[in-house]
């Protein structure tokens, strides 16, 4: 028992970060990307984010402070697909 008190949660990866609220730091571009803010195990990690197909051919404007939804993670690349809310 004594030694389970030492033992911690294990770390939540940026794949947990899928299907939560992120904010967007940047404006996205013409082709749907842009620089988002999303919170993983305690701490905030910038990362790049391309809107999906279907918000994209909506024509949806993406801006600064505004809220997503990460829809996918590519944790290998570092990148992950939103979707306005």
């Amino acid at each position: 028992k004594l030694s389970m008190r030492f033992v911690s949660n294990p770390a939540n990866t940026l794949e947990s970060a899928t299907f939560s609220e992120a904010t967007v730091v940047s404006n996205f571009d013409r082709n749907g990307q842009g620089i988002i803010a999303v919170e993983v195990d305690g701490q905030v990690q910038q990362i790049l984010a391309t809107l999906t197909s279907g918000d994209l051919a909506k024509g949806s404007r993406v801006r600064a402070g505004q809220l997503v939804r990460v829809e996918e993670v590519d944790p290998a690349r570092h990148r992950c697909i939103v979707s306005v809310l």
